[in-house]
């Protein structure tokens, strides 16, 4: 689900592997991340996680631009 351990472990990896990139690029270089689609719980008693639908939480795309 979208709260699980295992999400944030993958998180944390990931957010690592973004670091090395970034730190290896040169000065001025731009970077932008994007996503395609987010996971929210189903409802509130459930730890499993929706892959989305029409609701507006699920449309949002986070965008990261980063200049180094």
């Amino acid at each position: 689900g979208p709260e699980s351990v295992q999400v944030e472990s993958k998180l944390i990896e990931v957010d690592a592997y973004v670091r090395d990139i970034v730190d290896a690029l040169p000065r001025g270089t731009l970077v932008v991340i994007a996503s395609d689609h987010g996971m929210r719980r189903v409802s509130d008693g459930e730890r499993r996680g929706n892959h989305g639908t029409l609701a507006p939480e699920d449309m949002l795309v986070p965008i990261w631009v980063l200049t180094r």
